[in-house]
C-alpha cells in the first residue's frame, strides 16, 4: 500500500481531550479549522484530521453538530441549539438592540439554523422572566411595536410629553402665587397614585443609579432610527432625553468620543449663541463647543 493511500494515524487520546476541552470552553460552536488553531505543540493537527474525529464525538454524544454559518463547514459545540440561540440573543441585544422582534428573530436565526420557532420563542420567554433581555412598549402614538434590548427602557423618552405640559403648568402656578412645597407635594402625590413610592425612589436614584447606567448608544438610536447609517443626533436632544446632570453628561459623551465609539462635530460659531444655547452644547474645557453626535464610521473619534 502506497503511503498516500494509508489512513491517517489515530488521534492520540491527550490530544482528543484537549480537543473536547477546547470546544466545551469556546463560548461558541467551533469549525475543524478554529479546533485546530487552538491545537498546538506536539497536540497539533490539522483540520482534515480533526473532522472525523469531531463526527466520532458527535455520534457517540459527546458534541453535537451544527449547520454551517457559511459556505459547507460543519460546527461543532457540547450545549444544544437552543443554548446557542440564547446566547446569540444576549450578543445580539448587548451590540444592535433595540431590535424589533421580526428583525431579533431574523439575526438570530442567522446564526442558530435549524431551530424551531417553538425552541425560539421559549428561549425569548425565559430570557425575558430571568430579566435578561427586556421588552421596551412603543413610546410614542407613531410607533405601534414594541422592541427588544438587553436593558430596561430609559423612561425619559416616554415620560418626555408628560414633562412638558407638566412644566407649563408649575410655571403658570408659581406665577399664581402657588408655594414650591405645594407643589413638590402634589407631584409627590401623583407618583405615589401612579404606583411609586415616591420618598424610596428619589432615595434610591440619588444612590443606586450611576450614570453610566444611562446608555447613550442605545439613546442615540432610539432618538434617531437612522443612527446605526451615520445619522447625526443633536447634543442638546441627547441631553434632554437622557436626563442627567450637566457635568455627567458631558464627561459620558467625551469618554464615548475618547473610546471612539461616537464622533462629535464642533460649533463653528460658539460665541455668536446665547448663553443659554451654548450651555446646552458640550464643552470639553479646551474651548471647544459641539453640537452633534453620531455613532462612529470613520476612524476619527472628533471632527
Amino acid at each position: 500500500m502506497s503511503a498516500a493511500a494509508r489512513p491517517p494515524k489515530p488521534l492520540a487520546p491527550e490530544t482528543r481531550e484537549l480537543l473536547l476541552k477546547l470546544i466545551r470552553q469556546a463560548d461558541a460552536p467551533q469549525t475543524a479549522k478554529q479546533c485546530s488553531a487552538g491545537l498546538t505543540g506536539p497536540f497539533k493537527a490539522t483540520d482534515k484530521r480533526l473532522a472525523p474525529v469531531l463526527d466520532e464525538l458527535v455520534a457517540d454524544g459527546s458534541l453535537r453538530s451544527f449547520a454551517p454559518l457559511r459556505g459547507k463547514v460543519s460546527r461543532y459545540w457540547d450545549r444544544s441549539l437552543s443554548d446557542y440561540a440564547r446566547k446569540v440573543m444576549l450578543d445580539v441585544l448587548a451590540e444592535r438592540g433595540p431590535l424589533k422582534p421580526a428583525d431579533l428573530k431574523k439575526k438570530v436565526l442567522g446564526f442558530a439554523r435549524g431551530i424551531s420557532d417553538a425552541d425560539y420563542q421559549q428561549e425569548l420567554r425565559r430570557l425575558i422572566a430571568e430579566r435578561g433581555v427586556f421588552e421596551h412598549p412603543p413610546a410614542s402614538r407613531r410607533s405601534k411595536q414594541s422592541t427588544y434590548h438587553s436593558a430596561p427602557p430609559i423612561p425619559a423618552p416616554y415620560l418626555q410629553s408628560i414633562a412638558d405640559e407638566l412644566r407649563r403648568m408649575v410655571t403658570l402656578l408659581l406665577e399664581s402665587g402657588v408655594s414650591r412645597d405645594d407643589l413638590e407635594q402634589a407631584g409627590l402625590e401623583l407618583l405615589r397614585q401612579a404606583g411609586l413610592s415616591a420618598e424610596t425612589g428619589r432615595a434610591s436614584s440619588r444612590n443606586q443609579r450611576p450614570v453610566s447606567t444611562v446608555d447613550l448608544i442605545e439613546l442615540i438610536r432610539f432618538i434617531e432610527p437612522g443612527a446605526d447609517r451615520g445619522t447625526l443626533v443633536t447634543l442638546p436632544e441627547l441631553r434632554r432625553a437622557a436626563g442627567i446632570s450637566r457635568h455627567d453628561f458631558d464627561e459620558s459623551v467625551l469618554e464615548l468620543a475618547r473610546l471612539g465609539r461616537v464622533t462629535l462635530h464642533r460649533h463653528d460659531f460658539p460665541s455668536n449663541l446665547a448663553p443659554a444655547e451654548r450651555d446646552a452644547l458640550v464643552t470639553d474645557g479646551h474651548g471647544n463647543f459641539y453640537i452633534g453626535i453620531c455613532l462612529r464610521l470613520t476612524d476619527s473619534p472628533i471632527s
